[in-house]
């Protein structure tokens, strides 16, 4: 008989005691069975596995307990478990929440019934690691072993599924890589590069010819189709945003190329490009130069001292060199080798316009851009978040401080937003909106991201 209760069955750890598919034995009174074995239990630190864990409870002859109470505790890694019933059920069932430890590693849980039997389940807190993340305020993406995963809102704590099919919802977010609590497999059928967001939340991805590859919008789950028109591009290049299309830089000189409204060109004028940013609405595309320099166009005034928008490349004016370039909704920053931040564009909290660039901060490490927002990495590893260009004017009270990230030394930025970051190994930690969005909690506080399993469990059945 299948047992279903909106919960998948997990496959849990080696069984010592009997099994309910075991060849018949002599049952011990009263004791517990766990009805598979998988190989390995991992989750996030600090957060609850995918799988519950159940637990069954048999009398003597082998048939269900009712009404008996088991004890859960937690004896290495800390963490907690939230029993889902006071006792076991009419077949003898019971289940428990595992929440792992804050700390990555080993986590240990025996289940037990008196000192009549117990069963002890092992798990390893662990974060998904990544070659290459997309992350904005809504979804991300990231390349393991040069396939693609993403996930998005929905995620530990949001609402059931049948919430985003509501009138409120929007018809990308009813899609399972929204509903998912970890990474699902977007595509594995080639190696990719490099992942980026298209028009509509398209996933898009590089692969090692570098052919350009999208997909549908994540709630219609077809596989990724190449886009013709694209010349073969270099690696690490491919940028995109939901509303500003898909671009790279050609492999054999540089220029830039995008693809959006459906039409893949060149980008007129373009020069010769070593990196390339983009904003999320697309009004604003910058490059940097052979020479280290910034080169704008796009809907705004592209910092180079004049409020007339520009359809080609122009360069910035003041003549900075920059290693780092970061796009946000009407705003861009160039970072230097010294750590100096020069930004230019619209000001979101004093209204003020800076048509070539101004001095913004000094000791970055590290600068990223998503929408209206800019988050920097100072000397020291302080992260500091704000708004807009003048982010640090005493008109806006930074975050001194970015929840969720505790002493992690980030040492990146998704592709150069903030939606997700990157720790020393790979490690994901992307924005509470992302995982619960419907709460209203601030993008403020980061969380990490449940690493990635080959397959979920097969549900149990019980015989």
């Amino acid at each position: 008989m299948a047992l279903s209760r909106g919960i998948p069955w997990s496959a849990l750890g080696t069984l010592a005691l009997v099994a309910c598919n075991d060849p018949a034995t002599a049952p011990l009174p009263d004791q517990l069975v766990v009805t598979r074995a998988p190989s390995t239990l991992v989750g996030a630190p600090g957060f609850p596995l995918m799988d519950t864990l159940f637990v069954r409870v048999l009398d003597a002859a082998g048939k269900p307990r009712v009404g008996v109470e088991v004890s859960w505790v937690v004896r290495d890694g800390g963490g907690s478990v939230l029993p889902l019933s006071p006792a076991s059920d009419t077949d003898g069932t019971v289940a428990g929440v595992w929440t792992l430890g804050a700390r990555p590693g080993y986590n240990e849980l025996r289940v037990s019934l008196g000192e009549e039997s117990s069963h002890t389940f092992t798990a390893t807190g662990e974060v998904f690691r990544a070659t290459e993340v997309a992350g904005n305020f809504y979804i991300g993406c990231g390349l393991v072993g040069g396939a693609i995963w993403c996930w998005g809102r929905g995620g530990i704590e949001g609402p059931p599924a049948s919430d985003y099919d509501s009138a409120s919802a929007r018809p990308w977010e009813s899609g399972s890589y929204f509903n998912s609590k970890g990474p699902a497999l977007y595509d594995g059928a080639r190696e990719y590069t490099d992942v980026a967001f298209g028009e509509d939340y398209r996933t898009c991805a590089l692969d090692v010819s570098g052919s350009v590859w999208c997909g549908a919008p994540p709630h219609v789950e077809l596989p990724l189709t190449q886009v013709v028109g694209f010349p073969p591009l270099r690696s690490g290049s491919l940028t995109g945003s939901t509303r500003g299309g898909t671009c790279g830089l050609a492999a054999s000189d540089g220029r830039a190329w995008c693809w959006k409204d459906g039409d893949v060109a060149m980008v007129p004028g373009s020069p010769s490009f070593t990196a390339l940013r983009m904003e999320y609405d697309g009004r604003l595309y910058c490059g940097l130069q052979r020479d280290s320099t910034a080169a704008c166009w796009g809907e705004e005034p592209p910092g180079n001292g004049s409020y007339i928008p520009s359809a080609v490349p122009v360069t910035v004016n003041g003549g900075g060199r920059f290693v780092d370039l970061v796009v946000g909704q009407y705003f861009a920053c160039g970072r230097t080798s010294e750590g100096e931040l020069w930004c230019w564009g619209r000001s979101y909290s004093t209204g003020t316009q800076w048509l070539e660039p101004v001095l913004s901060a000094t000791g970055v490490l590290l600068v990223g851009a998503t929408e209206d927002r800019l988050m920097v990495k100072l000397q020291g590893g302080q992260l500091v978040r704000g708004v807009g260009p003048d982010f640090l004017h005493p008109s806006w009270d930074p975050s001194p401080t970015v929840e969720g990230l505790g002493q992690l030394p980030v040492a990146g930025f998704a592709d150069h937003g903030i939606g997700c970051v990157l720790g020393p190994e790979n490690e994901v930690y992307c924005v509470r909106e992302m995982w619960d969005y419907w709460t209203g909690q601030n993008v403020n506080g980061y969380f990490p991201v449940m690493p990635v399993r080959q397959a979920p469990p097969a549900p149990a059945v019980l015989r």
